[in-house]
């Protein structure tokens, strides 16, 4: 333990400094949510965007948290207690964490919608290529009895995707995560597939 002492001290004396410098760019990062989220509201329907609301608030909640941990890890630096310190530490760097994914969480979903609304086929044609190659692939393996209908099922959930957007206003955000959630199910299925041919 004593010879670990002077490793740890210096390790937590160098995540200090880089906390320091992260949380000034988690700060940055806080105040561009809410023209962000400005945006999505204005861009998009309602939908759209509500699950993000208090994201700003979230952020700076857990850029305060990280404040509160790194002045107890250097108190008790100061004390000489490292270990108490550096767990202090792992607590800051989990708390700017949280800052972070608040903010990427508003900014990737506007960038995401905009990118969708431009050209929603094409996401479509995307998510209905994935869901082909699934198809062949089941029938070359001659797996269509155990994989047909699961394939089946996304290509009619593809379908009522589609057909839903609609309106002056349509839900981008759930196309988008039913297209997402369609691949991720194609996925698991030529996983399967793949397992049960082996």
């Amino acid at each position: 333990l004593a010879a670990d002492a002077p490793r740890t001290a210096q390790q937590v004396r160098t995540a200090l400094t880089s906390i320091a410098t992260r949380r000034a760019a988690a700060e940055t990062k806080a105040g561009r949510i809410a023209p962000a989220l400005s945006a999505l509201r204005r861009e998009f329907s309602e939908p759209c965007s509500r699950d993000l609301t208090g994201a700003e608030n979230a952020a700076r909640e857990a850029i305060a948290d990280a404040g509160r941990a790194v002045a107890e890890a250097g108190r008790l630096a100061d004390a000489g207690d490292w270990d108490e310190a550096a767990d202090q530490v792992t607590a800051a760097r989990s708390a700017l964490a949280r800052a972070e994914d608040r903010h990427d969480a508003v900014v990737d979903r506007l960038a995401a919608l905009r990118e969708v609304k431009a050209d929603p086929a094409r996401h479509a044609a995307d998510a209905r290529f994935v869901l082909r190659d699934a198809q062949r692939l089941v029938v070359d393996r001659g797996l269509v009895r155990e994989f047909g209908p699961i394939l089946d099922a996304q290509s009619v959930r593809l379908d009522n995707a589609q057909e839903r957007l609609t309106g002056v206003h349509p839900d981008y955000w759930l196309y988008l995560s039913e297209l997402r959630g369609i691949q991720e199910r194609v996925r698991e299925v030529v996983a399967e597939a793949r397992r049960a041919a082996s």
